[in-house]
């Protein structure tokens, strides 16, 4: 039986989540206290007992001037003893069904590419490309840059335009400040953080960055010019004593063959959002 999570139920999904990702006691900490909501969670319970769980996270796509409700299904999980039987499937199924009665146009999710079948089976295709590539630290031009603080929340608006203005181009998820904060927060008490780069008060780039296996990835860098951003993404390094670090760039033309899908996309209206091309979906960052 898939039915709505309950407070009660929160023990047993920490667990399953504990065992499935392996994320930070941090992590899960932040995760569970802020984030989880038993309202938007739907729980497989099997013989009493909760065996399988997923979360939804509402969002709004921006694309070509509209937004279009969506929802993120996350931290889909089963308990070690109930797996391969279908019960994440039937999770999916459900919370599929719950964006279906509120109007949302569309569910997406990361999953792990190399286990896309099942959910291929129910309507998901691969999207949101990514193109995952070393830089090497070289000198540029000195850009004075800061981490972020929990305090700089303020400034939201002003990376926001900066998101915009980076990313406005392609179906991307619309970053309210409450998003934004979560976005931020999930990544300073996860280890990594955000610079900023600051011309009087105005913010004229940022790099969010966390480790991945002891290697520094520098997730989203937006900045006002090209130039800016190459030079920020060096001072990042500088500034973590970093002699290299994985760019996550998005698909253009010319990189779009080294990219590889890093979600999947479900249509569930036929009056939602047009369908994309591949290459024109950003979601980096929606840890969350």
């Amino acid at each position: 039986m898939v039915r709505y999570a309950t407070l009660s139920d929160l023990p047993a999904i920490r667990r399953m989540a504990e065992e499935t990702y392996h994320d930070s006691d941090e992590y899960n900490d932040f995760y569970f206290s802020l984030l989880w909501k038993p309202e938007r969670t739907a729980v497989n319970e099997q013989d009493g007992q909760a065996a399988a769980a997923g979360q939804i996270v509402d969002l709004k796509i921006a694309w070509q001037g509209k937004e279009y409700p969506t929802g993120l299904l996350y931290a889909a999980t089963s308990d070690k003893r109930w797996k391969n039987r279908g019960l994440v499937k039937e999770v999916a199924a459900f919370l599929r069904n719950d964006l279906i009665e509120k109007g949302c146009s569309h569910a997406v999710a990361f999953i792990n590419l190399k286990a896309t079948k099942p959910w291929q089976s129910i309507g998901f295709s691969p999207a949101f490309p990514l193109c995952f590539q070393k830089e090497d630290y070289e000198e540029t031009e000195d850009v004075p840059i800061r981490c972020l603080n929990l305090s700089d929340m303020h400034l939201v608006h002003q990376l926001n335009r900066l998101y915009e203005n980076e990313f406005g181009k392609y179906a991307h998820v619309v970053r309210d400040a409450a998003l934004w904060q979560m976005i931020l927060t999930e990544y300073a008490v996860c280890g990594g953080g955000t610079y900023l780069a600051l011309d009087g008060d105005r913010v004229t780039g940022y790099c969010v960055y966390e480790y991945e296996d002891n290697i520094l990835q520098l997730k989203e860098c937006a900045a006002e010019t090209p130039k800016l951003k190459k030079a920020m993404r060096m001072q990042v390094m500088k500034e973590l004593g970093a002699q290299s670090a994985n760019i996550w760039e998005c698909a253009t033309p010319e990189n779009l063959d080294s990219c590889v899908a890093s979600g999947i996309i479900q249509r569930l209206l036929p009056g939602g959002i047009p369908d994309f091309p591949y290459e024109m979906g950003y979601m980096n960052l929606l840890h969350v």
